[in-house]
């Protein structure tokens, strides 16, 4: 749909839409939350990079993205603040990330079950959990997310 200068505008817009959601956030091993969202986006292919810099921001920043459940046939959110020009997602974006926004009552094993058919999401959320999962990272969660989150993988990779 976009190629060239365009989806470089909308991926940096994205970028420093992230990175403002994101602000002063750490993870739990006291990490700049916003790498994890790096570290996801560089695993996957061009077309997934803007959802896969944007998979944490609804959940993280809740309240600062509004509208990312209605549907529409134009994209439905735009992203604007700041320094940066506002964009609009694409359709498919917006689906990658709904599927991707897990609702806060919403079991962990079913939101992975919906996530199972709509392979964007499905290879997002790979990187996501090998991401967490990393030497690096695994250190800094609790026995039973590790669990949790290698049990997501197989199901997702099966």
């Amino acid at each position: 749909m976009f190629e060239g200068e365009v989806m470089k505008t909308r991926l940096e817009s994205a970028i420093k839409f992230a990175m403002h959601v994101h602000e002063g956030h750490l993870d739990k091993g006291g990490h700049l939350d916003i790498l994890h969202a790096f570290r996801v986006m560089l695993k996957v292919v061009d077309n997934l990079k803007i959802p896969a810099v944007l998979h944490d921001v609804i959940e993280d920043g809740a309240g600062i993205v509004e509208g990312v459940t209605l549907p529409s046939r134009v994209s439905c959110i735009l992203l604007c603040h700041g320094d940066t020009q506002g964009f609009w997602l694409t359709d498919e974006e917006h689906s990658i990330l709904n599927a991707l926004t897990k609702s806060v009552d919403e079991p962990y094993e079913n939101y992975i079950q919906r996530i199972l058919p709509v392979t964007p999401a499905n290879m997002i959320k790979i990187a996501d959990l090998e991401d967490h999962l990393h030497s690096d990272r695994v250190a800094n969660i609790s026995a039973g997310l590790i669990q949790r989150y290698t049990k997501a993988l197989k199901v997702l990779t099966e």
